[in-house]
């Protein structure tokens, strides 16, 4: 029995010292900045309604609705647009950003018979920060919740059509902060593939009445540190202040390549 105990003694002893080291270059990964820079592109179309103050309308608005799929915005696109997210990483705790620069042209029925339509140029920058916390984190899946702050800033112009009144124009620039609440999920589908599920909530009266996205992905790996991402996002907002007024939706395809350091 002593004889066993012996030979036991010193196996056990072994175990445990390599678990412990694998515990401590675990942790030791995990108390460590990691970083990830994703350029994409958001194929995004538009939808939903725009109301600009005007002195040129009796009411002292113009109300204005868009459709526009991301076809028909991209042969009419007013600049170069930008997008991209960067996120920071320490143990459970990350930070997230994401910004988005947009300007596009589209026509616009308005409403009434005063104008006969609109040629619309919006212009949009959108900035997040998020700050999440991991909850679950497995080899399979992980699943984080966090809250921050959305900037936007949003310029319209419309270029009037004469109906019963003169062509003219009309616009407005608008910036507002909101609140965000924000949720992350991402579940391993096997050594190069993943699915990645985004989603957010904001404004509640503080800047927008209400705001929110949804950002779907299949990623695959094509290195450890490069991922490539295809999926779907849209994103909402209803706001309105000083007689300005945006109920819009953008939504469409979204191509983005992620590199991680």
């Amino acid at each position: 029995m002593s004889r066993t105990l012996s030979a036991l003694l010193p196996a056990t002893l072994l175990v445990t010292a390599a678990y412990a080291a694998s515990a401590r270059a675990e942790e030791a990964n995990a108390d460590r900045w990691t970083f990830a820079l994703t350029p994409y592109l958001w194929a995004a179309g538009v939808k939903g309604d725009i109301t600009v103050p005007s002195r040129r309308h009796p009411s002292g608005a113009i109300d204005a609705s868009v459709d526009a799929k991301f076809l028909d915005i991209l042969s009419n696109l007013g600049g170069v647009p930008f997008m991209g997210m960067a996120e920071a990483n320490y143990g459970r705790f990350s930070l997230l950003g994401d910004i988005l620069y947009l300007k596009l042209e589209t026509d616009a029925d308005t409403k009434g018979p005063a104008f006969g339509g609109s040629e619309t140029r919006l212009t949009n920058t959108i900035g997040s920060t998020i700050g999440t916390y991991r909850a679950m984190d497995t080899p399979g899946q992980s699943l984080d919740f966090g809250g921050g702050l959305r900037v936007w800033s949003m310029s319209t112009k419309l270029s009037l059509s004469p109906g019963a009144l003169a062509g003219g124009s009309a616009s407005k620039t608008t910036t507002w902060v909101d609140p965000v609440l924000a949720g992350r999920y991402r579940a391993r589908l096997s050594d190069q593939f993943a699915l990645s599920l985004y989603g957010d909530i904001g404004g509640f009266g503080v800047g927008s009445d209400f705001a929110w996205q949804v950002l779907a992905t299949v990623d695959y790996a094509v290195t450890p540190s490069i991922d490539l991402r295809f999926g779907y996002r849209y994103l909402a907002v209803e706001y309105e202040a000083d007689r300005a007024k945006f109920d819009l939706g953008f939504h469409g395809p979204f191509l983005a390549a992620t590199f991680k350091f």
